[in-house]
């Protein structure tokens, strides 16, 4: 929320490093993650050592040693201090296991080798971690501290600079206006201004959606405008934060989401939380596939959060009809798998819509049972099913060929060489060099486009007479008139561009530059000028979804 303050208390920490690298930050988040992968190891080594029980050949050359292992492991987890999680590093241990006779290729041998082997290598990476003393880490920040001091003067002072550059130029980004808002409202003390008081009276209520992704700054001006929380609803789902590239701070929630009471326990006044953790949408095969996920997968360490009754999906849609036959699957497919005609690894992607393919293919040909409209039901057809991923562009070939193989019929979107072509290639080159003329690469081909006609002898000669600097420097000192005419209509599109739409300043350049008349002049014309209309409706759509800018 305050951002200088943050750069002067770092440097200050910075300027004045002492005591021991204990204290430091860097040793609590290093202890933090050797304990979380000892810990780890140590509980699948006891579970594989578990799987030993009433086979005595088993147990003795692999169950012992395992628990062995896991012991020192779990010392090693519970360590706070830099020199003695040093000192239980070096004790842990790994004896020599010994394979039953004759049981060389037994699965579970097989699979507890496998356990062993990625251990030893995860705690071999470990230990690199703690390869020095507390003293060595220490010189080795005092060391680092002068640059990191400079670095952070040097952000400081940019920040500065460059504030009073957007004041001059009376202008602002997202980020400025969240700040400057919170500075009307707030004093650096965290009371509210005259200003906040009277703003915050005008409020009965304030209701806050998403509050997960909520970061510092939105959340101080939330308390600024609700009379320090008072009157403030707010729903949030750690579950669904996916905004902490952007600084969001789901621990903000969090933090409410563990201290409020339930409801009915709260007193008058008192801040309170309900849960709304039943769901009227999905069925309860879904709802406990997701739970299974979730069980598995979520913890304070990974997710903020651990995942109990309160958190689980509980089931409310209990209008759906009662059917046993459609559980969730789970197939985990083993990524080493070999081709049986010649032994060569399969590549996961071939393997995985083979597979999808060859269950498609069961679900059609056993006539698995969908519902219809009216609650009717009929045996699946190929369009009842819908394939689900995460980067189609890259994966839809290779899923259309697998269920090719079998005669499946598919529809897909299929990866387009729009932006490729010419006219779209050109047009996304100009819009850059319009925000920022200093790229070599979109000026070169924006010169050498239909739209400007600059010859490739034409540009060796810009660059042969101004060898040094970017191109733009080149086009700048030649002097001639093509490059008189070029610069004066780029700079007309840049102050064009400063209070337009970008779809607004598409069609300004089409009819500046006849760009649908030189383009539709081509081979394919008619096609060309739809990929430019259809750039421009792009441009509509992205600005639609709040974005805005080049």
């Amino acid at each position: 929320a305050y951002p200088e303050h943050w750069l002067e208390n770092s440097r200050c920490s910075w300027e004045n490093l002492s005591g021991s690298f204990d204290e430091t930050v860097y040793a609590r988040e290093l202890l933090k993650i050797i304990g979380r992968k000892a810990g780890h190891w140590a509980a699948l080594l006891r579970r594989a050592a578990d799987r030993t029980g009433g086979d005595a050949p088993l147990e003795s050359g692999y169950g012992v040693k395992f628990r062995v292992a896991a012991e020192t492991l779990a010392a090693l987890a519970q360590t706070s201090a830099w020199q003695e999680a040093r000192e239980a590093a070096a004790a842990v241990t790994f004896p020599r296991l010994t394979t039953p006779k004759g049981r060389k290729d037994d699965p579970d041998v097989a699979s507890m080798k496998r356990i062993w082997e990625a251990c030893k290598a995860e705690i071999k990476q470990l230990e690199k971690f703690l390869a020095v003393s507390g003293e060595e880490a220490m010189e080795d920040l005092s060391a680092v501290a002068p640059a990191m001091v400079a670095l952070l003067r040097l952000t400081a002072e940019f920040g500065r600079q460059y504030s009073a550059e957007k004041l001059r130029l009376n202008a602002a980004d997202f980020s400025d206006q969240e700040h400057l808002a919170l500075r009307l409202l707030v004093t650096e003390s965290g009371a509210p201004t005259e200003l906040g008081q009277q703003v915050a009276a005008r409020y009965q209520e304030i209701l806050v959606d998403e509050y997960q992704d909520t970061n510092e700054v939105q959340n101080a001006i939330f308390r600024a405008v609700s009379r320090d929380q008072r009157n403030i609803f707010t729903v949030g789902d750690v579950k669904q934060s996916i905004y902490r590239f952007r600084l969001a701070d789901p621990t903000i929630f969090l933090e409410k989401y563990n201290r409020f009471k339930p409801c009915g326990e709260a007193r008058e006044g008192e801040e309170r939380k309900i849960l709304l953790s039943k769901n009227f949408r999905s069925r309860k095969e879904i709802l406990d596939a997701a739970n299974f996920i979730f069980e598995n997968i979520l913890s304070v360490d990974m997710g903020d959060m651990d995942y109990g009754d309160d958190e689980a999906l509980h089931f409310g849609a209990e209008y759906y009809p009662e059917r046993h036959d459609w559980d969730t699957e789970f197939h985990l497919m083993c990524a080493q798998q070999r081709s049986a005609e010649n032994e060569r690894p399969v590549k996961k992607l071939t393997a995985e819509s083979r597979f999808v393919a060859k269950r498609i293919s069961q679900l059609l040909e056993e006539g698995y049972p969908v519902t219809e409209g009216d609650g009717t039901l009929r045996p699946c057809r190929p369009e009842d099913i819908v394939i689900l991923m995460r980067s189609p562009g890259s994966r839809s070939a290779a899923f259309a060929q697998a269920l090719a193989e079998r005669g499946i019929p598919c529809s897909f979107e299929e990866a387009s060489d729009f932006f490729q072509t010419m006219e779209i290639s050109v047009m996304l080159a100009l819009l850059q060099i319009i925000d920022n003329p200093r790229q070599d690469v979109p000026l070169i081909a924006v010169l050498r486009s239909p739209l400007f006609g600059f010859k490739s002898d034409r540009l060796a000669l810009l660059r042969g007479q101004t060898p040094e600097g970017d191109f733009y420097d080149a086009v700048l000192k030649d002097g001639e008139e093509d490059s008189r005419a070029f610069l004066e209509t780029l700079a007309e599109l840049r102050l064009a561009s400063r209070d337009m739409q970008v779809h607004r300043l598409l069609w300004h350049i089409y009819n500046r530059l006849n760009v649908l008349g030189v383009f539709g002049a081509m081979d394919n014309g008619p096609a060309r000028k739809e990929n430019l209309i259809t750039l421009s409706r792009h441009a509509e759509k992205f600005e639609a979804n709040g974005y805005r800018g080049l």
